[in-house]
């Protein structure tokens, strides 16, 4: 979490109204205040939850909307200091807090002073970026034509995967194909791009698809996956196909991130 950093926070003074605290909240969307003493110190927070708890009794008194708005703030301040940023989710659940509060020492004064604060919701951005997961295909323009993947495997695992990541298109058509039913010259016109599964296959029902490929490439497109140790005795001609250019290879365990990027780029051009 080295990555958070405090974002600006709004400083409202504990003389103005709740009706002004209400009123600045909605033009903001903001969700969170410092409420701050004459001197500029931090007296308390007032939140979304102070704020229903505050306009639940100001509706039985409307005398309320005009009284100071610290009468109805938590105190005191739960802050973290800026070097413990980096404990900032533990401390919000120990907390129960969705926004904390970040205070530094002031170089003149030489008192803590609010910086900041960060919201729950840039923890958990943070916490999303870090996991390094595949990207979701998203159109970034509607297609004139519709694309077809077709995924050529005995097990599903590469057809899920490929099934997820255009999980989100209108425009990409992701098709499970049987080696006993295949015939590349029929499919060739009909697919935009082929992923070719070879482990767990019998009799090495993909070398006549492998051979047909390299003697009339048909589709712009094709990418073929395999473990190494199971197929030992072909790995130096898949080498040699990946330098040639007529199939992207990619060995198990594949990195997913790659694999994705690459045929996503082809998709969108």
């Amino acid at each position: 979490m080295s990555k958070i950093l405090p974002s600006p926070c709004a400083i409202f003074s504990s003389t103005q109204s709740l009706e002004e605290a209400i009123h600045f909240l909605n033009q903001t969307d903001g969700s969170f205040l410092i409420i701050a003493g004459p001197s500029g110190s931090a007296l308390g927070v007032f939140t979304k939850t102070n704020l229903l708890r505050a306009v639940s009794l100001a509706i039985k008194d409307n005398s309320l909307f005009k009284k100071p708005v610290s009468l109805f703030m938590s105190q005191p301040v739960k802050s973290l200091p800026l070097e413990l940023i980096h404990t900032v989710p533990e401390f919000m659940h120990q907390n129960s807090m969705h926004h904390v509060p970040i205070h530094s020492k002031d170089p003149i004064t030489d008192e803590d002073k609010i910086i900041g604060i960060v919201h729950s919701d840039s923890i958990f951005e943070e916490y999303v970026k870090n996991r390094h997961l595949f990207p979701l295909f998203t159109e970034k323009q509607p297609s004139q034509k519709r694309k077809i993947i077709g995924v050529l495997s005995v097990e599903s695992a590469t057809y899920q995967l490929t099934k997820s990541i255009f999980s989100q298109s209108r425009y990409i058509d992701v098709e499970r194909l049987r080696f006993s039913q295949f015939n590349l010259a029929r499919k060739a016109d009909e697919l935009d791009a082929l992923i070719l599964d070879i482990d767990e296959t019998k009799n090495r029902q993909w070398f006549p698809i492998i051979k047909e490929l390299a003697a009339h490439p048909g589709l712009e497109y094709v990418i073929c996956t395999y473990s190494p140790e199971l197929h030992e005795d072909v790995h130096p001609l898949f080498k040699n196909l990946s330098t040639s250019g007529i199939l992207r290879v990619y060995e198990k365990p594949i990195q997913i991130s790659e694999f994705t990027t690459a045929l996503i780029n082809y998709l969108q051009k």
